[in-house]
């Protein structure tokens, strides 16, 4: 590397699962070292303040057709991201206790036209509600576990736009 020279590199990188907003705190610092071949540390930067980390979704609620108990149902879900989901990341959904997952065949989540199962809801209390794209696929893996999956190749896919 060039002395005084301004470099740049890219790496995919996982945010951590609690979220925070304080980047002033030692903790959530960056670490960045220089060290020789032989590994001894030639200098050290601790003050290299972190981003915030924010939560994925803003808004949830479910609808269901019906509420009586051991009653088979459909449930809808809406929500709102706060950041795009990006391609082959996933948002988990887990039921209440009591409450079981039924997947159809291939654990998919529906197989009726989207359309169709909107008209048996009333209307939705948020305005602008649109349905999942293509590229995001509605997995049931269990009793107790719903996943969504942005399903577009990491390089070039689309992400679900908040």
């Amino acid at each position: 590397l060039v002395n005084g020279t301004r470099y740049e590199f890219r790496v995919l990188v996982v945010n951590p699962r609690e979220t925070f907003n304080d980047v002033i705190n030692s903790s959530r610092f960056w670490r960045i070292e220089t060290r020789r071949a032989d590994g001894s540390m030639v200098d050290l930067n601790r003050v290299v303040p972190a981003f915030p980390v924010y939560q994925r979704l803003g808004y949830f609620h479910v609808d269901t057709l019906s509420q009586a108990g051991l009653n088979s149902t459909v449930l809808r879900f809406h929500f709102m991201t706060t950041a795009p989901l990006p391609p082959q990341q996933t948002v988990h959904v887990y039921p209440p206790p009591g409450m079981r997952f039924q997947g159809l065949r291939d654990g998919a989540c529906r197989e009726e036209d989207p359309m169709i199962l909107s008209r048996l809801f009333p209307e939705p209390l948020i305005s602008g509600v649109t349905r999942l794209p293509e590229w995001v696929s509605c997995t049931v893996l269990g009793v107790d576990k719903v996943v969504l999956k942005n399903e577009e190749p990491i390089l070039g896919g689309r992400p679900l736009i908040n």
